[in-house]
């Protein structure tokens, strides 16, 4: 156990890693590259002699309907034509063989100066079942994620079912804090799985350059850990001079130090699905596998479909709480704007009896800083402590609202009065001249349980050539001090709404 005040436990070293320009794919499929009509083939996978029977540079610079139908060819142009569809194509391709054709799914990437084919073989033993089937269970499963009555509920239906449907050996929803650390919300696992469930992971678990990528795919899978990544030929792109950019590929290699996550994890096959709510990564449904799992490409597409379930009912409840909160602030907005202006000194109805500014803010106690006078109300800092916050919001020019859930992080020597303190609301009036209202909340001790040992996330050898993840998951416990409750997004709009109530009675006098 470590008492330290909260941390921030991204990476910008592993953030800067440049992901998608590996120049490698997993081997279980193959990527073709074209020019931008789909012609010819100018940049290949070298693993094509392993599942194609021809070797790569035998495939460089020909037609591409050699080895895909010309039918098939012109019914992947209409598609993209037809509606200027940009974004992944699924396709269902057969493809030309020395020994015959193999049927595959492919999914097609148009770019600006060309377009990628991503192919995959799929093992024999994972072929398809009936599509009515999988879409009777896909349907259940969305019905059944309707009628979670709140989040908690919500998560857990989605793990069970959705370990059901895939056999994963466990199937984890994990949520994403405002600092990027993920927590375990939901899990279903096998009995000799260890259990991750409210585990907290720090945040250079996925990096930033690994969280940006999830905005492009629908799911990141690596079927076997064990598997030796095959290069693209040539290694530069011809048509554009440069690195493939592999951002949406599904088959993109994986950087040596997550592959030895895995096995630190005792996981052989995983499978993460992102969960996006308002263009921003929530969090992820993320499946681990004891074994190789290569999961069939319906299953693939089913776990976007309850993804996007998953937001929608997320998005549903925050907004429903949004209004309550909304229709609650608005009544006691209501009431403070009937006091401000009924009184001579428009302050006075802030400290009224309820309701009050400590009501309408949720704080516990509140500093109205207005032409040199302060005046407080519920549990605040001493007068001298409120006067130097005041001086260090004006020097550094605060003219918006502005909220923290941990100011000794930000503002030196205000750990002294984080029993009081440990959270800042800002409503500027006039930083110019140090009027303000501002709203105190007092620390939080929170007991963190980490998967692991978050200092030591990162490991570099003594030459410092290579580095490695940490080798343990057990359980770690952090309490962390000088943090309060958070300040959610409704306060924040209602603290703008005041200030803009504040300001225009100011002008009216």
């Amino acid at each position: 156990m470590q008492v330290t005040e909260r941390k921030n436990y991204d990476s910008e070293f592993c953030g800067s890693i440049p992901l998608h320009l590996v120049n490698l794919i997993q081997p279980h499929g193959i990527l073709l590259v074209t020019d931008k009509a789909l012609q010819t083939i100018v940049q290949v996978s070298e693993n094509s002699q392993q599942l194609l029977g021809v070797p790569a540079d035998k495939i460089l610079n020909q037609p591409l309907a050699s080895y895909i139908e010309q039918s098939s060819i012109d019914e992947i142009i209409g598609k993209a034509s037809t509606w200027q569809v940009k974004e992944r194509i699924p396709l269902h391709l057969s493809i030309i063989t020395p020994t015959g054709n193999i049927d595959s799914s492919a999914t097609l990437f148009l770019k600006e100066a060309y377009a990628m084919i991503e192919i995959e073989m799929q093992p024999q033993e994972e072929r398809a079942g009936n599509f009515l089937e999988l879409y009777q269970e896909v349907k259940y499963i969305m019905s059944a994620l309707k009628e979670a009555d709140n989040s908690t509920e919500l998560g857990q239906i989605a793990v069970t079912e959705i370990k059901r449907l895939s056999g994963f050996d466990r199937v984890m929803l994990y949520q994403f804090d405002k600092d990027w650390n993920g927590t375990v919300i939901a899990e279903a696992r096998e009995a000799d799985m260890e259990p991750y469930l409210h585990l907290h992971f720090p945040a250079s678990d996925v990096p930033k350059q690994a969280r940006d990528l999830y905005l492009n795919t629908p799911y990141r899978l690596i079927p076997d850990r064990n598997f030796a990544p095959s290069r693209l030929i040539p290694v530069l792109n011809p048509v554009t001079k440069a690195f493939t950019d592999l951002s949406e590929c599904t088959l993109r290699s994986v950087p040596p130090v997550h592959v030895e996550y895995l096995k630190n994890m005792n996981v052989t096959a995983s499978m993460s699905t992102p969960v996006i709510i308002h263009s921003q990564l929530w969090g992820l449904i993320s499946c681990h596998h004891k074994t190789p799992k290569f999961p069939l490409y319906e299953i693939r597409a089913a776990f976007e479909l309850i993804s996007n379930v998953i937001a929608t009912q997320i998005m549903a409840g925050e907004k429903e709480m949004y209004l309550r909160n909304k229709s609650r602030a608005d009544r006691i907005h209501a009431r403070l704007l009937e006091k401000m202006y009924a009184s001579k000194n428009f302050l006075e109805g802030f400290f009224s009896k309820s309701p009050n500014l400590l009501d309408l803010l949720e704080a516990d106690g509140i500093a109205v800083m207005y032409d040199g006078e302060l005046k407080t109300s519920g549990k605040t800092p001493a007068s001298d402590q409120i006067k130097q916050i005041i001086s260090w919001l004006q020097i550094q020019r605060v003219e918006k609202v502005f909220a923290t859930d941990t100011l000794p992080r930000l503002f030196a020597g205000s750990a002294e009065y984080a029993s009081k303190g440990s959270g800042l609301l800002v409503i500027p009036i006039s930083f110019r001249k140090g009027n303000f209202i501002l709203g105190f909340r007092p620390e939080v001790i929170q007991t963190v349980e980490w998967g692991g040992n978050p200092n030591e996330r990162i490991q570099f050898d003594p030459d410092g050539s290579t580095y490695h993840p940490r080798n343990s998951f057990a359980t770690w416990q952090e309490t962390v001090k000088h943090t309060s409750a958070s300040w959610t997004a409704d306060v924040l709009e209602t603290a703008e709404n005041l200030r803009t109530s504040v300001l225009e009675r100011i002008l009216s006098e």
